[in-house]
């Protein structure tokens, strides 16, 4: 099969034409369709005409140029990492620094990943990765999933399976190799050196390994064997099971009876069942000596004492206590709690679905929260509004219509259609949109500016407050004052210049931010 390799632009990938297609795409969605190479290119002088078009600076240092309100938008970073998007048909970003590229179609339906040595593209359910895109012999993979594998692994095999027909895939799911014939007729798989063999599956089954023996007839009977740690073993599953452990620590054995009776003898536990599952008492022994957990009926009511300290009356309320994580529930699966805490960090979430998830992380101290620092929080009301928050960098949007807490590519390519109302903070600066731009405010360490399309426009400078401007309908009718002399506009055009006339400040905009 060598030199049969897929490759971008060849028809047994993407096409000529459709790689066309995405390459128009990904011109389009770069700003004034020019490239990014890694450094920040000047884009001209700002200008501010509403949704219609932006082009400045943002309080995080990107310059940026936005074109139709939210569909389309382009932002350099001063680091050289630069994002694009023509809304809800293209996204891209770039990191000149990692060299990683990502390009996103019509969200979740085609995406693209490119890293400097590695490429990657889906359509749908098909998917190609070039794990070397340096070397023709490399590791590759090209699925229609999940109908047809084929590719080369990083042992340099060759292989190709048209599922359920016939075939070999090799790193496919959890498995080293699978391969079949009209499956689930014939199947031999290999994973962590073991062979499997199904016939029928999952009627009758074979594994052969180093230190593992399975055999299976379903469901009349089955054993398996793992040499120096268990040996289980079903009649008329799931009728009669039975286990034995080896392991040190937890050595010892097991049965159920179903639906009768259960019973399990260990070095680190004593356990009865009755009408299993249902009905269980748990004993601690050896190293779990001090632990018993009781349920009564499972899953309505569970009550544990020692390591896991748990009380459960399923689905009403329930909490838990073990090392490190607590998590807790009223009216299951609406109201959950969860926390973890570690030697220097600690992460606390609340969630009453579907509307509300709440998220807060703390770091610093000596892990016990008291003397721990808020690092970030992150809340969701949905669907009327998302708030995050990291160190001095905020970020507060309405309505939010994703439920889930935050997704990259949702925010990427769809988020900004539906956001009519956005406030971001970074240190002592604001910005704050409204309707895409319609109402525009910002204030910064170099000035606060403010801007109704089209009716008005306000600007002062921070460092020099005497520096201000007012205009009406984009100049129209305006003052400004700079350079300690004053000019009055008409008609957009300059008619009158003194060194005397001042404007007022604007009352609550130039001052100090809240």
């Amino acid at each position: 099969m060598t030199g049969l390799r897929p490759r971008i632009g060849e028809p047994y990938r993407l096409g000529t034409l459709f790689r066309s297609c995405l390459v128009i795409a990904c011109w389009l969605c770069l700003p004034g369709g020019t490239s990014v190479r890694g450094e920040q290119e000047e884009w001209g002088k700002p200008f501010d005409y509403g949704p219609l078009a932006c082009r400045d600076t943002n309080i995080h240092g990107e310059q940026r140029l936005r074109i139709l309100g939210p569909f389309y938008e382009a932002r350099v970073s001063p680091e050289g990492e630069s994002f694009s998007a023509l809304r809800p048909i293209v996204s891209r970003r770039t990191d000149p620094a990692g060299g990683q590229t990502r390009l996103e179609y019509l969200w979740p339906l085609a995406v693209v990943r490119k890293s400097t040595h590695e490429e990657s593209w889906r359509f749908a359910n098909i998917m190609y990765t070039d794990f070397d895109v340096t070397d023709d012999e490399s590791r590759y993979r090209f699925w229609i999933f999940p109908l047809v594998f084929r590719g080369r692994d990083a042992e340099h095999r060759d292989y190709m399976a048209v599922f359920p027909i016939a075939g070999t895939a090799n790193e496919v799911m959890t498995f080293d190799s699978a391969e079949f014939v009209f499956f689930p007729l014939y199947a031999r798989s290999m994973k962590s050196g073991m062979v499997t063999y199904d016939i029928l599956w999952p009627l009758f089954s074979k594994t052969v390994g180093e230190d593992m023996y399975r055999v299976r007839i379903f469901p009349f009977y089955g054993r398996a064997v793992k040499k120096g740690e268990s040996e289980r073993t079903f009649v008329m599953w799931p009728i009669w099971t039975w286990a034995r452990y080896e392991r040190p620590g937890t050595s010892g054995s097991a049965y159920i009876l179903f639906p009768i009776f259960g019973r399990t003898i260990a070095e680190n536990q004593l356990s009865w069942m009755l009408l299993p599952p249902f009905i269980r008492w748990t004993e601690g022994r050896g190293r779990d000596r001090g632990y018993s957990e009781a349920q009564v009926p499972w899953p309505f009511l569970r009550i544990g004492h020692g390591k896991v300290e748990r009380f459960h009356l399923w689905p009403l309320v329930g909490a838990q206590k073990e090392a490190g994580i607590r998590s807790s529930f009223l009216l299951w699966p609406l109201v959950s709690t969860w926390s973890r805490t570690t030697a220097n960090e600690q992460t606390d979430r609340v969630v009453i679905a579907p509307f509300v998830q709440y998220e807060r992380r703390l770091e610093g101290g000596s892990g016990a929260g008291e003397d721990m620092e808020v690092s970030g929080r992150a809340l969701k009301l949905w669907p009327l509004l998302s708030y995050r928050q990291r160190s001095n960098v905020s970020s507060f949007k309405a309505p939010s219509l994703w439920p889930a807490l935050r997704v990259q590519s949702i925010e990427d390519n769809v988020a900004p259609l539906w956001t009519l109302y956005s406030r971001e903070t970074n240190g002592d600066s604001v910005e704050t949109e409204l309707l895409w731009g319609l109402y525009r405010y910002r204030c910064d360490v170099n000035e606060s500016r403010f801007s109704v399309f089209p009716m008005l426009s306000w600007r002062q400078s921070r460092e020099e407050p005497e520096e201000k401007s007012l205009l009406a309908l984009g100049g129209l009718l305006g003052y400004s004052r700079s350079e300690g002399k004053s000019r009055l506009h008409l008609m957009y055009l300059t008619l009158c210049r003194s060194g005397t006339a001042e404007l007022p400040v604007a009352p609550g905009i130039g001052g100090p931010v809240k």
